[in-house]
């Protein structure tokens, strides 16, 4: 199997990303959003990332990854020339039993557009390019693509490439198959249940997924966030308990005091 050049230097390989990154870098680099570095901080801890992605990749993937693996690459791995935030993560994992390995590219979006389907296959062939630039070789790494969604109405928009297009022209003989197509695994939030979300959660320390989660989805819904704050503040108070819990908790926190135009800071405080 032909292994990514990262594996042969992982120093070279991130100067040559990084070198690679700010010769392309665009003039005026994008602030990032409340949300963008609140994704980046908690599913940048391959722990949590592992409890987000198995509850949206295909249970027949999820079994054959050997979750040990799963690692963060660094961020500059993203192609500016792709990216409209700096929140996108790209994660790495092994073959359960093989030597292969799988990419996930995972993006964060809090409104549904069909163009967001350009955007995450710009990232999965930039992945592709990067690995071949590098010196892979074949057979190619499989790139999987996840968006983690959360609105008011939900992602109403296509899951699949081929469903940006003409139906009647892709139904022309021998036009469908010239035409690339993937599917986005796609984790809709916007109207699970405070319980569907904390189900996610295998132990306390896991719990951070879901409220995060939660925080995504509700921080900006005015009322609805301050009574629904009362109801996680008891997941807010067993995680603030553990010794590695708190800066996480903050972390959501201080988003939500970002992007909240209703929660004040003594409602924050009483949820500890």
């Amino acid at each position: 199997m032909a292994e990514s050049p990262e594996d042969e230097t992982a120093e070279s390989t991130a100067t040559e990303a990084q070198t690679d990154t700010e010769a392309q870098a665009p003039t005026e680099a994008k602030p990032r959003q409340p949300h963008d570095l609140l994704v980046k901080q908690i599913f940048g801890d391959p722990k949590n990332a592992r409890l987000e992605l198995e509850a949206v990749l295909p249970p027949a993937v999820v079994a054959v990854l050997d979750w040990s693996t799963l690692e963060v690459l660094p961020e500059t791995f993203i192609d500016p020339a792709f990216a409209k935030t700096q929140a996108d993560l790209l994660f790495r994992v092994q073959l359960a039993g093989h030597d292969a390995r799988i990419y996930v590219v995972f993006e964060h979006k809090s409104d549904a557009k069909a163009e967001t389907l350009v955007q995450v296959g710009g990232y999965v062939l930039d992945v592709l390019d990067r690995y071949f630039r590098h010196g892979g070789k074949l057979p190619a790494p499989v790139v999987l693509p996840v968006v983690l969604h959360h609105s008011h109405t939900g992602w109403t928009v296509a899951q699949s490439f081929h469903e940006l297009f003409d139906p009647e022209v892709l139904a022309i003989p021998g036009v469908r198959e010239h035409v690339p197509d993937f599917r986005v695994a796609l984790d809709d939030v916007s109207n699970l249940s405070d319980e569907a979300l904390r189900a996610r959660a295998r132990d306390v320390a896991s719990l951070i997924v879901p409220l995060t989660l939660w925080a995504l989805r509700d921080g900006r819904r005015k009322e609805a966030t301050r009574a629904a704050l009362l109801l996680w503040a008891w997941v807010i108070a067993a995680l603030w308990s553990l010794p590695d819990g708190r800066a996480a908790v903050s972390f959501v926190l201080h988003y939500l005091s970002l992007v909240s135009e209703v929660l004040t800071d003594r409602d924050l405080l009483d949820a500890l």
